[in-house]
């Protein structure tokens, strides 16, 4: 197996991170113990469509971009996409989504008061940065 590139491994690591914190607790009530991570975000507050899946497929369509160059010989359809600055399509879209899905719950009245930002959700911000600095930096093989 071909060594990696240390950039590389920080879009890995971006999008792991971004696909662990689904599940972690993203909003968290200052007044109960009660936490809400994306996968029940959405459908326990708003019942709008669970966001977390969304999210979730996205950071794998990212993985499968990053390494799309070690896959373009079994599958050669990849080879449009091998760009690593495409990374940043679905990364763009996955933070539209989680930030609409956090802002739907911070907009009710007295939410902003009552909730705070759990850990998923500094997880979340941690793998967006390392997932949007990762196409900047990669230089090829």
């Amino acid at each position: 197996m071909e060594k990696l590139k240390n950039t590389k491994i920080l879009g890995i690591v971006g999008n792991a991170l971004i696909a662990v914190s689904v599940f972690l607790p993203v909003i968290t009530s200052n007044f109960t113990s009660d936490s809400a991570s994306l996968m029940n975000l959405t459908e326990a507050h708003s019942g709008a469509l669970n966001m977390g899946i969304w999210i979730l497929i996205l950071a794998i369509i990212n993985l499968v971009i990053i390494f799309a160059d070690k896959l373009t010989g079994t599958v050669p359809v990849l080879e449009k996409i091998s760009n690593q600055k495409f990374t940043l399509v679905p990364l763009i879209v996955a933070a539209i989504l989680t930030f609409v899905a956090i802002n739907s719950i911070m907009s009710i009245p007295m939410a902003s008061l009552a909730v705070s930002y759990g850990f998923g959700f500094w997880t979340l911000i941690v793998g967006f940065v390392a997932s949007a600095v990762y196409p900047f930096l990669y230089k090829g093989e």
